[in-house]
């Protein structure tokens, strides 16, 4: 049945003498009923006078429970006696386990109560096992919270199946589909068997998406369940009609929620106070599942979306709420999230993300775009620091494709969702599409005037159009994205707008102007205090100083980044300094080290996504392993940094990839006419970093004498690689 390990600890209680009355509670379906039955039948010898099971369903009040259980225990009244006492008397000497199942619809009733005491006070060696939605709330009670079944979820499910269909076996193919049924019926062992029923007619794959769809799918039609468990409507109908008109209004308001919700959420969008919540709770309806946080069992959510769904105007109206209550807290963090707090409010952000999310469709849906709007800030930088580009795109769609859908214009939003989109498509190493849609979010931004998003809007676009090779374009915007950062006294923005500076002037080899507009981007920061922006403006001065000779000061301020980036836990800082330490570490001689690092910074990039970043550290990868002799794996590595970077139309590092990879064939003699034809190639193209051309026009010097007529097929012409993705680009 899979619930061993409660069977050993509730028996371990009933060995207790001082434990005379426990309760099984849990909302219905949950196998209360089947584990009392297993207990009684585990346990009946350690009683001289066994054990008795009283159902309690039929009993509608505390007067009719002394006659249910005299039917259990086969004794019968006679006349002269009040039977109340008479059964008292009976097991008054009696060592009896008694079980009364299904005690919740008498939890309120006096008479029930009293009796339950007068049992334990004057039948001393009777103990009593109760099952029930709710505690019995009396002083003796011990209680047993049952909830859902967890690694033996599974193994009931596949029991049930083989009993609904004789010879059933689950293929691999099953596996995730029957863990996620396991999962969407929260390890309920009732909800599990009536879906395992269906596998004579659908599989496993289609039988999840059927729970997802309605909960009105888990249904059976077999004889033998009684009207209460046969479907998980009528379950939870049950629990539905023991609430209060208050308790059964905030029960199907807090379905709104995804992932749980805090008390003050549950108090301002589902008018659920504290009494209301703590009965909810009681009632095993409301998980609580850490400190000042709760949520509802899936499947009571699902049944309580459709009681809200009775009332259309009372649904509007929580929906409604539950958007401006996380869209404008949300909004309200942007300062806090580039502060020191960063770390503590990033946290508490990912708990309540499936309620932004949802507020944030709903926003887009009822046209709020103000609250959109007023989120954007924080919505970036969280997506940023989490590393959930790719969510972050579907989500910034949801946004502008309902903006477009109105017919009222709204270019300042509309610039500011296409800059966001442009930057987390640049991260997921889509530079081509980056490009173009921030140039389309400038053009909206640039006739409004200088403002934040500008400011935010060029200085994004200088880093993409610096990624992409077009060194011009993004010398251009870094000064437009400074020039705003100023001109509207934005500290943070100033502070970025100098970084981005130091980021152009390295890529164009003008390195002490380089060092010295990312030396002013840490300060600037440091006094912002974000975690996520220092570590940022560490991670692009440490290769700078690393340029200039400084080994210790890089390894100095890629330790603080290090540190940084571990706090605000930013996976993509972190790739970033794990790269740069490689640099660091190559600097220095220890090439196993590099490489180790170099591995750790392209796994990091390649789990978020990030092609370009990812080819990137793959040629450094390369690098290190021809330093270190292993020419086949680094020729492999530069192969692949080459084809990524193509793909991503990241330019520099395309660059970058040929000229060490044609090093690498330089030394095998390999047609030097046909690598020097690549090496011209990479120093005339407008993408290539100095220091990159520096090289290549170095390598050409020395292959520029050898003629060899041997044909070289390990790699293509210049024009499938380099010239192809230059005419993708324009440049």
């Amino acid at each position: 049945m899979g619930r061993e390990r409660e069977l050993q600890e509730i028996a371990r209680v009933l060995a207790d003498p001082a434990a005379r009355l426990i309760t099984l509670a849990g909302i219905g379906g949950m196998g209360k009923t089947r584990l009392a039955i297993e207990i009684a039948k585990k346990c009946r010898e350690q009683f001289a006078h066994g054990a008795a099971f009283v159902a309690l369903m039929a009993v509608t009040t505390g007067d009719s429970i002394v006659p249910a259980i005299a039917d259990a225990l086969g004794f019968g009244f006679y006349e002269s006696d009040d039977p109340r006492t008479q059964l008292i008397n009976y097991l008054r000497e009696k060592q009896l386990l008694l079980v009364l199942d299904n005690l919740e619809h008498l939890v309120g009733d006096a008479k029930a109560l009293t009796l339950i005491e007068e049992l334990l006070r004057d039948a001393p060696r009777v103990k009593i096992l109760a099952t029930s939605r709710e505690p019995l709330a009396v002083q003796s009670e011990w209680l047993f919270e049952l909830d859902g079944l967890g690694d033996q979820a599974v193994t009931l499910f596949e029991q049930s199946a083989c009993r609904a269909q004789s010879g059933f076996q689950s293929c691999e193919d099953d596996r995730s589909s029957i863990a996620r049924i396991c999962q969407l019926v929260g390890g309920m062992p009732l909800g599990i068997e009536l879906a395992a029923s269906w596998v004579r007619v659908l599989s496993c794959a289609e039988i999840a998406q059927e729970i997802e769809r309605h909960l009105d799918f888990l249904t059976t039609s077999a004889r033998d369940v009684p009207e209460r468990h046969r479907s998980m409507r009528a379950v939870f109908d049950q629990s539905w009609r023991l609430l209060s008109k208050d308790e059964r209004h905030a029960l199907s308001r807090l379905s709104v929620f995804r992932g749980g919700f805090r008390r003050d959420a549950a108090e301002q969008i589902a008018d659920a106070n504290l009494t209301v919540l703590s009965a909810l709770v009681t009632k095993s309806l409301v998980r609580r599942v850490e400190a000042n946080r709760y949520d509802l069992h899936e499947l009571v959510r699902q049944y309580a979306v459709i009681r809200l769904a009775e009332n259309a105007p009372e649904q509007a109206e929580t929906l409604d709420r539950r958007g401006v209550f996380y869209l404008k807290q949300f909004a309200e963090q942007e300062n806090v999230l580039n502060s020191p707090a960063q770390t503590e409010v990033i946290k508490e952000q990912t708990r309540e993300m499936g309620n932004v999310r949802a507020a944030w469709h709903h926003a887009g849906e009822r046209g709020e775009f103000s609250l959109i709007g007023q989120t954007l800030n924080s919505f970036l930088l969280f997506y940023e620091v989490r590393g959930w580009f790719r969510e972050a795109i579907e989500q910034i769609e949801v946004a502008t494709n309902a903006l477009r859908a109105r017919p009222t214009s709204a270019p300042d939003l509309m610039g500011q969702l296409l800059n966001r989109q442009a930057w987390f498509r640049f991260r997921c190493g889509q530079y081509g599409a980056a490009r173009e849609l921030s140039k389309q979010g400038l053009a909206l931004l640039r006739p409004l005037g200088p403002q934040s998003a500008l400011a935010n809007a060029s200085l994004f676009g200088a880093i993409i159009a610096y990624r992409a090779g077009e060194l011009s374009a993004a010398q251009q915007l870094a000064d437009e994205g400074l020039t705003t950062a100023r001109a509207i006294h934005t500290d943070w923005l100033i502070a970025f707008g100098l970084c981005v500076q130091g980021i152009v002037a390295q890529a164009a080899g003008r390195h002490s102007e380089a060092y010295d507009h990312l030396r002013a981007g840490p300060e600037g920061f440091r006094a912002v205090g974000s975690p996520h922006l220092i570590g940022f403006a560490l991670n692009y001065l440490a290769p700078i100083t690393l340029d200039l000779g400084r080994i210790a000061e890089a390894q100095v301020l890629l330790e603080e980044s290090l540190a940084m980036n571990q706090r605000a836990d930013d996976r993509w800082g972190l790739g970033t300094c794990y790269g740069n330490l490689g640099l660091v570490a190559q600097a220095r001689g220890d090439l196993n080290a590099a490489r180790s690092l170099f591995r750790q910074a392209v796994d990091t990039f390649d789990e978020l996504g990030a092609r370009g970043y990812t080819a990137e550290y793959l040629v450094h990868l390369g690098a290190a392993s021809a330093a270190m002799g292993d020419a086949a794996e680094a020729k492999k590595i530069f192969r692949d940094a080459i084809r990524l970077a193509s793909q991503a139309q990241a330019m520099l590092t395309v660059a970058d990839g040929i000229v060490g990879l044609t090093g690498l064939l330089a030394r095998e003699a390999e047609r030097p006419e046909h690598l020097v034809e690549w090496l011209q190639v990479v120093e005339s193209h407008p993408a290539t970093h100095a220091a990159t051309r520096e090289r290549a026009v170095g390598l050409r010097a020395e292959l520029s004498h050898l003629i060899i007529a041997q044909p070289m097929e390990t790699m293509p012409s210049p024009s499938s690689r380099v010239d192809h993705c230059a005419s993708r680009r324009g440049t």
